[in-house]
């Protein structure tokens, strides 16, 4: 369960015209000139305005999705914390998509202290993987992923193993973000969830002195699917 990302590109081919040296006296190459005069490459050349939705993986939009029965909810030792410091991660799926909570203790709305209940906004260092420490994430076809950029995130239940984990997610938007760096893809995919309620009873992912999720080094983020 780690935050390095594979997202898929998708190629564009281009075609090239050839101006060809035919016979003079036939003269069909030059008087057709078809290929110069639709100018079609030149006058259709404007930036691509953004992503075509087919490349899209999470809906543009997504309504009230009420309460979710979740897919997990676990508690992570930080990497590099030697167990000091938490992430709490709940997550739930619908048609496919995976929209996913994560608390950071010691980051973004938590910076100072521990991930604690509250309400919390979206904005700055949480809009951010790489700080963020009330996270919203959505996940497409678990190869195409986004951040929240905004919205709500009510934490009403949280503890230790075996305590319950409550979030309720409101106007949650979100972009799309590269897969090694979280960096924001220019001109990538966005989209917005409406509201959605996760609750389950939190279960403790085992990790090694280096914190849980295992792989990236020199305390990297890891993302946990």
């Amino acid at each position: 369960m780690m935050r390095h990302l594979g997202i898929g590109f998708v190629a564009c081919l281009a075609a090239a015209c050839t101006v060809g040296g035919g016979d003079p006296a036939g003269g069909d190459d030059s008087s057709s000139g078809d290929d110069s005069s639709s100018g079609d490459d030149t006058s259709g050349g404007a930036p691509d305005a953004g992503p075509s939705s087919a490349n899209c993986l999470v809906p543009s939009s997504t309504g009230d999705l009420g309460t979710l029965t979740p897919l997990a909810t676990e508690i992570h030792n930080q990497q590099g914390s030697m167990g000091a410091l938490k992430t709490y991660v709940i997550a739930g799926e619908n048609a496919g998509d995976v929209f996913q909570i994560e608390l950071w203790d010691q980051a973004g709305a938590f910076a100072g202290g521990a991930a604690a209940i509250g309400s919390y906004t979206i904005a700055g260092a949480d809009a951010d993987y790489n700080t963020c420490g009330v996270c919203g994430l959505a996940i497409g076809d678990d190869t195409q992923f986004y951040v929240g950029t905004s919205g709500t995130v009510n934490v009403t239940a949280l503890g230790g193993p075996g305590a319950t984990m409550t979030v309720e997610v409101t106007n949650l938007a979100f972009a799309e973000v590269e897969a090694e760096t979280f960096a924001p893809v220019p001109g990538g995919c966005t989209g917005t969830l409406g509201r959605i309620s996760l609750s389950g009873t939190l279960v403790e992912v085992s990790g090694g002195g280096g914190g849980g999720g295992g792989g990236g080094g020199g305390g990297a983020r890891q993302l946990h699917r």
